[in-house]
C-alpha cells in the first residue's frame, strides 16, 4: 500500500484511538482507579448506538447522542454501586481491580445474551469512496477526524476555563488538598465517570461505524489500546494519553508500510517495549507524578 494512504488511515484511526485513550485517562488519572470494567462502557457505547440507530431506526447523531447519555449513565452507576462502597471500606487496589474485572464479565455475558456472539452491521452498504491522487478516503472518516478534534479541543477547554475542570484537575494533582479547600471528591468523581464513559461511548461508535460491524468484544480490544496508549503517552497524563492514542495509531499502520498487515500489532508491541526501556513513564509524563 502507498505511503501516504497508510498516513492517512493512520490519521482516522489515530483520532480514534486517541478518544478511547482520553476516556479511559480521564478516570485513571483522576481517581487512580483501574477501571478494567471500562471495556464494557466501551461495548455498551457501540451497542447503544446499534440499538438505536439500526434496530428502533433514529438518526445516527440522535442515536449516538442517546447511546452516550446512557453509557454515561452505566458509568456512574458503575461508580455507585461498585467502587463507591469499596473505597469508603479502604479496599486496596487489587480488590478494586478483580471486583472491576468481574463487572466486565457479568455485563459481556448479558450483552452476549440479548444480542448473542455473532458480528451485528452497524452500517449497511459501502460508503462512497473519494480520491485525491494516490489518496482513498469517505466522508465518514472526515467527519470522525473532524468530531474528534472538536471533542478534544472543547475537553481542553472545559479543563481550564470551568470551574468543574478545575475540580477535576485539583483531585488528580492532590485529592487530600482538594477536598480540604472544599470540592467535594464524591460529586466530582460522578461527573469523572460521566465524562469517560461518554466519551467511551463516542469513540467507540466512530470506530464501529468505520469498521461497519460490532460484536461483545469489542470494548476489550478498545480497552487494550487504552493500556497501551497509556503507556506510550504517560499514565495520568490525559493529554499524553491522548497523543499516545494517536500516535499507536499511527504505528499500527505504518509499521506495515513493507510489510504484511499481520505483524501490525507485533510492529505496536515492539515500540510500546522500546518505549518501556527508554522513558518508563511514557514519552509525555508530567514530571512529578508517579
Amino acid at each position: 500500500m502507498e505511503l501516504l494512504q497508510l498516513i492517512v488511515n493512520g490519521i482516522v484511526t489515530g483520532t480514534i484511538y486517541s478518544l478511547y485513550a482520553t476516556s479511559f485517562s480521564v478516570i485513571f488519572g483522576t481517581t487512580r482507579i483501574f477501571h478494567f470494567a471500562h471495556g464494557i462502557v466501551f461495548t455498551c457505547g457501540a451497542y447503544g448506538t446499534f440499538v438505536f440507530h439500526t434496530l428502533l431506526g433514529l438518526p445516527l447523531v440522535f442515536a449516538i447522542l442517546l447511546s452516550t447519555v446512557g453509557t454515561s449513565l452505566v458509568g456512574m452507576m458503575m461508580n455507585l454501586v461498585i467502587y463507591e462502597p469499596l473505597r469508603r471500606r479502604t479496599t486496596s487496589g487489587l480488590v478494586i481491580l478483580v471486583a472491576s474485572m468481574g463487572t466486565y464479565i457479568v455485563l459481556q455475558a448479558i450483552i452476549s445474551l440479548l444480542f448473542t456472539s455473532n458480528i451485528q452491521v452497524l452500517r449497511t452498504g459501502a460508503e462512497q469512496t473519494y480520491q485525491v491522487g494516490a489518496i482513498r478516503f469517505t466522508w465518514l472518516q472526515v467527519w470522525i477526524v473532524c468530531i474528534v478534534a472538536t471533542i478534544n479541543l472543547s475537553l481542553a477547554l472545559f479543563f481550564i476555563k470551568t470551574e468543574a475542570g478545575l475540580h477535576i484537575r485539583g483531585l488528580g494533582e492532590n485529592p487530600e488538598l482538594a477536598e480540604v479547600i472544599g470540592i467535594s471528591r464524591r460529586k466530582v468523581t460522578f461527573l469523572i465517570f460521566a465524562i469517560g464513559s461518554g466519551l467511551a461511548a463516542v469513540s467507540c461508535s466512530l470506530n464501529a461505524l468505520n469498521n461497519g460491524t460490532i460484536g461483545p468484544h469489542i470494548g476489550l480490544d478498545a480497552l487494550l489500546i487504552c493500556f497501551v496508549a497509556l503507556v506510550v503517552g504517560g499514565m495520568e497524563n490525559i493529554p499524553g494519553a491522548a497523543a499516545g492514542g494517536f500516535m499507536v495509531g499511527m504505528i499500527s499502520h505504518l509499521g506495515i508500510w513493507k510489510i504484511e498487515s499481520r505483524w501490525q500489532m507485533v510492529v505496536v508491541f515492539s515500540v510500546v517495549i522500546i518505549v518501556l526501556l527508554v522513558k518508563p513513564k511514557g514519552l509525555f509524563a508530567v514530571k512529578g507524578k508517579t
